[in-house]
């Protein structure tokens, strides 16, 4: 599973929590990727005029996150934090690339630096807690969950990810609790479902 947020400040080929979710239409996805693509452009000349410009190379980064390019993106992201390690969001990115890549274990620990850096990191904090449930960590799942609706209880996904770490752990009441909440506050009910159904599948007991 995966339920990542969008990646702040900065296909679905099984449910994701973690996924963007951009307009159907054609002509759209072409205008936006053209879009993308002039930015990387003017992100590489950037670098090519100041190739010590951590934050360009975070741009770039989280442009070839958008155009499903994150093994570029993470090379990016190494430069970046290589030339400014005490940036939080650059770790935050980088591990939403390993996300992309389906490399939960390596976005934890990128997860875990940010919120060192920065504690309260509410994006890092809410796609910990969905790369810990997609490792099969559900207690550590709720934990993440229970903080960033501590911060925010407004935070959709959250509940989604609380529901899925109850179902694993066998906590159905609480688990149906939050899929309501969830679905109440916008979450498809029908992909919360088949994650759920996922979720008692890998139940650990």
């Amino acid at each position: 599973m995966t339920t990542h947020g969008h990646q702040h400040e900065g296909g679905q080929q099984q449910p994701h929590v973690h996924a963007h979710e951009h307009p159907e239409h054609p002509d759209y996805q072409k205008d936006e990727l053209s879009r993308v693509r002039a930015l990387i452009a003017e992100a590489d000349r950037q670098i090519a005029a100041n190739p010590s410009d951590a934050a360009a190379f975070n741009r770039r980064g989280v442009c070839y996150g958008q155009t499903a390019e994150p093994h570029h993106a993470v090379k990016d992201f190494d430069e970046a934090i290589r030339l400014e390690p005490g940036n939080a969001q650059y770790y935050y990115h980088r591990g939403m690339a390993y996300i992309q890549m389906r490399q939960a274990s390596l976005a934890v620990e990128d997860f875990t630096r940010a919120i060192r850096l920065k504690p309260g990191h509410l994006d890092a904090l809410n796609n910990r807690a969905a790369a810990y449930y997609d490792i099969s960590e559900p207690e550590k799942a709720l934990l993440d969950a229970n903080a960033t609706l501590k911060l925010n209880p407004g935070r959709t996904s959250a509940y989604a990810i609380r529901a899925m770490a109850n179902a694993q752990l066998g906590n159905e009441e609480a688990a149906k609790a939050d899929a309501k909440e969830a679905t109440s506050r916008g979450f498809d009910k029908q992909m919360l479902d088949a994650l759920l159904a996922q979720a008692r599948r890998r139940r650990t007991g």
